[in-house]
C-alpha cells in the first residue's frame, strides 16, 4: 500500500511517496527523496513539467512571521494599523458629535 504525505517547510512543498514507512529519510540527506537536488525529479514524477519555480513555491504564506514572509507581514502591520486608526478616528469623531448635540438638547452653551 502507497502513503503519501504531504507538508510545506520554509520554501519548499515536499511531496513524498513512501512505499514503506522505515525508508523515510531526513530532507538533509542527499539519498532522501525530498533534498534538495532530488525535488524536481520526486515532484516530476506526478506533476509533468515541473521545474525549480515549481518546489520553491510557497503554499501556505503566514502574515505573523516577519522573517519568513516579511513584506506579506508588512503589509498586515500596516493594513490592521490603518483599519484601527480610521476606525479610532471615526468613533472618537462619533463621540465629540454625541457630546456636542447632547449639551445643545440641554441649553448648555459649551
Amino acid at each position: 500500500m502507497e502513503r503519501w504525505s504531504i507538508w510545506a517547510t520554509r520554501n519548499w512543498l515536499r511531496v513524498v511517496r513512501l512505499p514503506r514507512i522505515h525508508n523515510i529519510l531526513p530532507p538533509d540527506n542527499p539519498k532522501s527523496l525530498i533534498s534538495e537536488s532530488r525535488l524536481v525529479e520526486t515532484c516530476g514524477k506526478c506533476h509533468e513539467g515541473a521545474n525549480t519555480n515549481f518546489v520553491q513555491f510557497v503554499t501556505h504564506a503566514t502574515h505573523t512571521d516577519p522573517e519568513r514572509e516579511p513584506v506579506l507581514y508588512g503589509t498586515f502591520v500596516l493594513m490592521t494599523g490603518l483599519l484601527v486608526s480610521v476606525f479610532g478616528i471615526f468613533w472618537f469623531h462619533s463621540f465629540l458629535w454625541w457630546r456636542k448635540d447632547f449639551w445643545e438638547k440641554r441649553g448648555v452653551e459649551g
